[in-house]
């Protein structure tokens, strides 16, 4: 790690904040540097197994350092609430003492304990990193991010610490509390990407990236684009050549603008998300064309939302309108296969098969990255190192690396592979978030609805909630910060209710109904559907919790019990009553062993 300049080690230097920090470290220190602490570290995956340490010198600075914040107010203490709920009583019970009643110091001696006890421990600390990274300015958040590393800070107490009281830990580098941290180094700017560090550390990718590989894993080389001098978070914006004429012939003109629309008949219930999805899939075709396009301009989107509510649906229907390749992957599925052989890459290949193998055209198309919360590195510790080398992967892709495509036999009387750009693709990531998602709900409902008692008026004011996922709420559930900081655009597709879904079977142009309707009229019959027809398919579907797909599921129950009247009855007229929804309905439940 590079540092801007070492005086900031000074305690004058130091930032107001910086300085509360370190001194309530220096009064944590001085109350049990010459204690004689043990604690007892017990191991949770082997059942009456513990070991007794006795805390070191080294130990001792670091605990203390760790622990400070608690005796702070202000964001430093919010982030320990919210993200490992690290309790005063809990620093107390590991040190042996009462923190609330340690001694203070007078102004002038913590500048001389900070001198004597931290300044060049801190300091050698930062010199050691290996990160590509600069240092501008000393805060908390980035000394504590460091101090979890064993390896730099020569201690792994906080590790034994967070183990001991927080149930929910698995190790430092996937802890919600040491990710935040930082996250927010990058976001103040006080730790910023070192550009010209990282183009040299890419050339061997092994000494970057410091995840938990498994043995035997071959990580695949590729060449990376020369990096701009840019910021994490911040890019330097260049003036963009206008799209040339056929771009603008093809992509902005009224027969776009009329898909629009069409997007907003056939997804009822969605126009907003199927609106800004759009906008963003047309703006990426219009811009990749461009030279030396950062990834500020082009979209890389995230979309959240429950089951069934289209997510997947709406950007198939743009790219085939629109005649981009397309390719859905499941991300979870290459975390299960790709160590025996199956490399991300095939998504490529994909593409260009899609393209028909026009190189050109695969390289604007769409990948949608499906269940990317399900890569979240949280709970289950023997996924750990698979998830952490996916991620890593996803990382080199949605960073705009060049793939070199076996292309089989091709590839083997040429001698050359095929060159992929994937700094063109336009990448969409998909995930659930379903308790991230209802707890926002709830949060916003519960904002706005102070003083309502009444369950109906709660529903209209649930139903008209909106809420926001960001870049930290993926950190939360467990994609790398490297990685979430790539998504720059977040949109989401809204829950289903009953209405809604009674509005769709009666005005999509995608509606089961009418295709219901279609079918029966190609055997020369006419269908009769009344409003109360529509509201119990409606409610049949509700009760589904499958969004759209409840709809196609009750009324693929009502067609197969009207394959007889349809094919083989008499009657001009097939009637669907009430009677038969419940049947259709009861014959399914009766199907799927819940009744």
């Amino acid at each position: 790690m590079k540092i801007v300049d070492k005086t900031m080690f000074e305690y004058d230097k130091l930032n107001e904040v910086t300085k509360e920090y370190f001194n309530n470290s220096s009064k944590i220190y001085n109350a049990i540097k010459d204690k004689h602490i043990t604690y007892e570290n017990k191991d949770r995956y082997r059942v009456g197994y513990s070991e007794s340490f006795i805390l070191t010198d080294i130990d001792k600075k670091v605990i203390a350092l760790f622990l400070a914040p608690l005796l702070m107010t202000g964001e430093l203490n919010d982030l320990y609430q919210n993200y490992a709920d690290i309790k005063l009583s809990q620093a107390e019970d590991f040190l042996n003492i009462d923190l609330e009643k340690i001694g203070e110091f007078k102004e002038e001696d913590y500048k001389e304990f900070y001198d004597e006890s931290f300044r060049f421990y801190i300091q050698n600390l930062f010199s050691s990193i290996s990160d590509p990274k600069i240092l501008h300015f000393l805060e908390p958040e980035s000394i504590i991010s460091y101090l979890r590393l064993d390896n730099v800070s020569g201690s792994n107490i906080i590790e034994d610490f967070m183990k001991k009281y927080d149930p929910k830990f698995v190790d430092v580098l996937t802890s919600k509390l040491f990710n935040s941290l930082e996250t927010k180094c990058e976001l103040d700017g006080s730790i910023e990407l070192d550009q010209e560090d990282l183009i040299e550390r890419r050339k061997d990718r092994s000494s970057f990236f410091n995840f938990i590989t498994p043995p035997g894993f071959q990580h695949r080389q590729i060449d990376l684009p020369p990096l701009n001098p840019i910021d994490i978070e911040m890019h330097i914006v260049k003036p963009l050549a206008k799209p040339d004429e056929d771009v603008k012939s093809r992509l902005l003109n009224k027969k776009t603008w009329d898909l629009m629309d069409e997007l907003s008949r056939k997804f009822i219930g969605q126009e907003e998300a199927a609106k800004q999805i759009f906008l963003n899939i047309i703006n990426n075709q219009c811009l990749i064309d461009i030279n030396d396009l950062t990834a500020s301009q082009k979209s890389t989107i995230f979309i959240d939302g429950a089951s069934g509510t289209g997510k997947t649906a709406i950007i198939k229907a743009i790219a085939k309108k629109l005649d981009i390749p397309f390719v859905k992957v499941a991300a979870t599925k290459f975390s299960k296969v790709g160590y025996v052989g199956e490399s991300l890459d095939s998504i490529f290949k994909k593409l260009l098969e899609k393209a028909g193998g026009n190189i050109e055209k695969a390289q604007k198309g769409i990948v949608v990255l499906d269940e990317m919360d399900k890569l979240g590195i949280n709970g289950d510790i023997r996924d750990l190192s698979m998830k952490k080398a996916l991620q890593e992967e996803l990382l080199d892709i949605l960073s705009g690396g060049k793939y070199n495509l076996d292309q089989g036999l091709a590839t083997k009387i040429t001698g050359q592979a095929l060159e992929f750009d994937t700094s063109k693709v336009t990448f969409i990531g998909i995930g659930a978030l379903t308790e991230l998602r209802e707890e926002k709900i709830e949060k916003e409902t519960k904002s706005k609805s102070m003083g309502f008692k009444n369950s109906d008026e709660l529903n209209r004011i649930k139903k008209r909630v909106d809420y926001t996922i960001d870049k930290q709420d993926l950190i939360d559930y467990g994609i790398i910060p490297e990685l979430a900081n790539r998504f720059n655009t977040f949109l989401h597709t809204v829950d289903y209710d009953a209405e809604t879904l009674k509005e769709q079977l009666i005005r999509s142009e995608i509606s089961p109904m009418l295709a219901l309707k279609q079918w029966v009229e190609f055997f020369d019959k006419k269908l009769v559907v009344t409003d109360e027809i529509y509201d119990l398919i409606a409610e049949e579907a509700y009760n589904l919790k499958a969004g759209a797909r409840g709809n196609e599921t009750v009324v693929d129950s009502i067609r197969t019990l009207l394959l007889e009247k349809v094919l083989k009855g008499s009657d001009d007229e097939i009637v669907i009553t009430p009677e038969l929804v419940r049947q259709a309905n009861n014959q399914r439940t009766s199907r799927n062993g819940v009744r």
